[in-house]
């Protein structure tokens, strides 16, 4: 579900809903909060092929409501980047972020450019932590089948710098494959080690991968002083972000049913 507004990231939201759309085998749709008439809102939706649906009332509550829906896999939402410090993606994306429970994918302005029609390479940073792999390994699932070139990065914090950091290759092959074993076992899948600040490590890594999405778990806690990395790469990659919660009320079944099961297959 692409939720838009009359923006000019509206028409970035609704390509990017309909290519994830098809590597979900889903149904895309366009939801705007508002009965205002705006041509160039209606003029995106028709390029997108897609049903514009209108609804009344606040646009963060509406939309969450509507991302509550259990048929709703994947939510889309724009990031202008005309908030205030302390919500710089914007009052409604912030409130959407932190409360949703589905999977949203966060597009920058520029990040979606009309020649777009499917995904190549996608960033996914991880942690080491189990919940933060756990969050994500939907996605990771659901990428690599679909053959989109799956790139994990693990950034390493200057205070805990490995052991084999300074032992040469050797030490760090292992490290390697022993990090892919515990979080991504059974996927050819290569692993980038970076060291320092994680958003700027992130956003240049990116770029060096020619990377077309970055993929997070977030906790969905966007109060000051927290996901700094995740606003920190949204602002410094203006590339799609596809974030999965860490803690969410959605049941794994569920999950496994949008993004593992057959509706997934095709």
């Amino acid at each position: 579900m692409a939720a838009v507004d009359a923006s000019p990231v509206a028409p970035e939201v609704m390509r990017a809903a309909v290519v994830f759309a098809g590597l979900l085998n889903a149904s895309p749709t366009a939801l705007h909060v508002g009965l205002d008439t705006d041509a160039g809102l209606e003029a995106a939706a028709s390029s997108a092929r897609l049903r514009l649906n209108r609804l009344e009332g606040d646009p963060a509550d509406v939309i969450a409501l509507a991302l509550a829906d259990p048929e709703v896999a994947l939510g889309v939402i724009g990031a202008t980047g005309e908030g205030s410090c302390e919500q710089p993606m914007g009052r409604i994306a912030t409130a959407l972020m932190a409360s949703a429970q589905r999977p949203l994918v966060v597009v920058p302005l520029g990040s979606f450019p009309p020649g777009r029609r499917g995904l190549r390479r996608a960033l996914l940073p991880l942690d080491g932590g189990p919940e933060s792999t756990a969050a994500v390994e939907p996605a990771a699932e659901l990428l690599t089948r679909v053959g989109v070139d799956l790139v994990v990065l693990h950034v390493i914090d200057e205070g805990s710098v490995p052991v084999f950091w300074d032992h040469g290759a050797h030490s760090a092959g292992d490290w390697r494959r022993e990090f892919l074993a515990e979080h991504m076992p059974g996927r050819r899948i290569r692993l980038e080690l970076r060291r320092g600040d994680p958003g700027e490590v992130i956003a240049a890594a990116a770029a060096a991968e020619n990377a077309e999405l970055v993929v997070m778990g977030w906790s969905r806690d966007l109060s000051p002083g927290h996901a700094r990395t995740l606003q920190g790469t949204i602002e410094r990659t203006r590339l799609p972000v596809l974030l999965f919660p860490v803690h969410s009320e959605l049941s794994p079944a569920a999950y496994r049913e949008h993004w593992h099961g057959p509706a997934a297959s095709g």
